[in-house]
């Protein structure tokens, strides 16, 4: 064996341990899409709450959009009660009844969150200025504690989420 050879194996080696070791720390625990203030939500809840909007909605829900919407939901929350709405967690319950009824299978808690929150985001913007709203839930978003796995999207400043961007994959969510 040569010492070429030798440092071949060994760069060889190297690298597909930092492949492993960067592809792990993806998420700093396996399974979990997010953690929001210390409420930790896996994939399969994520997946399993896009399945169950989908049902609601009649169109396929994409996972980073759940992902999205957890992220979102206590900020949405503060801001509403902040301007005395409410949209609780039994109305969203109610709401997703029918998916309850249709599939035998409980709703989650994950589906009921998002349905609250994407109520909550429509309440706001139909009675404040949309964009006073945004600046109001991106400032108690800041202040979250958010840990995101980058499969859903990528924290930005303030705890900003943006899409993910995947090398190889084409967004043409712009060309629709």
């Amino acid at each position: 064996m040569t010492v070429k050879s030798t440092w071949k194996r060994l760069a060889a080696g190297a690298t597909g341990l930092a492949l492993a070791l960067g592809l792990s720390a993806c998420s700093a625990q396996p399974g979990v899409a997010l953690n929001v203030n210390g409420v930790t939500y896996t994939e399969d809840e994520v997946s399993q709450a896009a399945d169950q909007i989908s049902e609601l909605s009649g169109q396929t829900f994409p996972l980073a959009g759940v992902a999205y919407m957890l992220a979102q939901e206590p900020a949405l929350r503060e801001v509403a009660n902040a301007n005395g709405i409410d949209f609780s967690e039994a109305d969203a319950r109610k709401a997703m009844a029918s998916v309850e009824e249709q599939t035998g299978v409980p709703v989650s808690d994950a589906a009921v969150t998002v349905v609250r929150a994407n109520q909550l985001y429509y309440l706001l913007s139909q009675s404040l200025n949309p964009e006073v709203a945004i600046a109001m839930i991106q400032e108690s978003m800041a202040d979250m504690d958010i840990e995101y796995n980058p499969r859903y999207g990528e924290l930005g400043a303030d705890n900003g989420i943006f899409s993910p961007q995947l090398e190889g994959v084409l967004d043409l969510s712009e060309q629709q």
